[in-house]
């Protein structure tokens, strides 16, 4: 299907664009202009990560009856032996960087980290998936009895959930939680991708629409700039949760415009690596934008709406070398 596999590639680039533009964040100080910017194109990618759970529900939903144990067999080869290395590898970087910076860290914090999922700040999505992964199965069967006209609804429903969910946690304080249940904010993105499976007819008109994902960077651009000047940079995060309906009509929407395309548009032995090592980019890129930083690059100084995109490339096109690299010896290859 070359349309996942175009998506999956874009997805990773949004990806690296999506932390680039954070990692200015911390020296915004007062500059409206650099958060405009930052804004902008931070806006333009909150899809990233919603795609990739949605081509994940897309890809694993079978409406033949599943041999549990061949299952979870493969769904632990593909993401135990990353998920434990780069865990041990980013701890291991955070140690490096805490002598050579001089900086605080003690065992109790990785320890905390590890339970919540974020020994390093992209790696919550390996812990993520695991819940995903583990509950499928059941998921594709809830998906797969579902009537036609109760599609809709039943989506619907699952959004609106999992955004209230996001309100809660910004306005009600809670207690740090495990990774465990993580995932329980992204069952409607695999959901979704599980049903587009086996019903090709889901085609409603307000996700088919060109121009709906306009219509929704607009918004979500928007929304951030005017919670930032009433209530702060705090609370206007929420406008880039992944769960607020903005970000999911326009992940949504992305979608299904890339599943009702005829031809591909993307090729190349550039487009075929990145492709294939797409969680490995995922997984590496914090490494080079650890590296800019420490060279000083994420400073708002720069010209901002070159700077980020340049320095994307830059991280991009380094992890992608790593990964070839690592794909030429044959254990490594497993952890990319």
């Amino acid at each position: 299907m070359f349309w996942i596999n175009e998506l999956r590639f874009l997805a990773a680039v949004a990806v690296i664009i999506l932390h680039v533009s954070a990692s200015y964040i911390p020296s915004l100080g007062g500059n409206d202009y650099s958060l405009f910017i930052i804004n902008l194109y931070e806006s333009s990618v909150r899809w990233s990560v919603p795609i990739f759970v949605i081509i994940t529900g897309f890809l694993l939903n079978d409406d033949k009856p599943v041999n549990l144990s061949i299952f979870y067999q493969k769904r632990v080869k593909r993401i135990l032996l990353p998920l434990l290395f780069w865990s041990i590898f980013y701890l291991i970087w955070i140690f490096a960087k805490t002598i050579i910076l001089n900086r605080e860290h003690n065992l109790t914090d990785i320890f905390i980290s590890i339970l919540e999922g974020k020994p390093y700040y992209h790696l919550w999505y390996l812990y993520m998936i695991i819940g995903i992964y583990f509950f499928a199965p059941l998921m594709n069967l809830v998906v797969n009895k579902l009537d036609e006209k109760n599609v809709f609804p039943f989506v619907l429903v699952m959004f609106v959930m999992s955004f209230f969910s996001v309100l809660q946690d910004l306005f009600i304080e809670k207690e740090k939680t495990i990774f465990i249940f993580m995932f329980l904010k992204f069952i409607p993105f695999y959901m979704f991708g599980a049903l587009y499976k086996n019903n090709t007819d889901i085609r409603f008109k307000w996700i088919t629409s060109r121009l709906t994902i306009p219509i929704c960077f607009l918004g979500i651009f928007m929304s951030f700039l005017i919670l930032n000047k009433l209530w702060g940079i705090d609370v206007a995060f929420i406008a880039y949760s992944y769960n607020n309906p903005l970000v999911v009509i326009m992940s949504l929407s992305l979608f299904t415009m890339f599943k009702l395309r005829s031809k591909p548009r993307l090729s190349g032995k550039i487009f075929d690596l990145g492709n294939s090592k797409a969680l490995g980019i995922y997984l590496i890129h914090p490494v080079f934008l650890d590296l800019f930083n420490y060279l000083g690059a994420f400073d708002t100084s720069f010209l901002l709406a070159l700077a980020i995109p340049l320095f994307s490339l830059l991280a991009f096109g380094f992890s992608l070398f790593f990964c070839f690299l690592l794909s030429k010896l044959v254990w490594f290859n497993k952890l990319v």
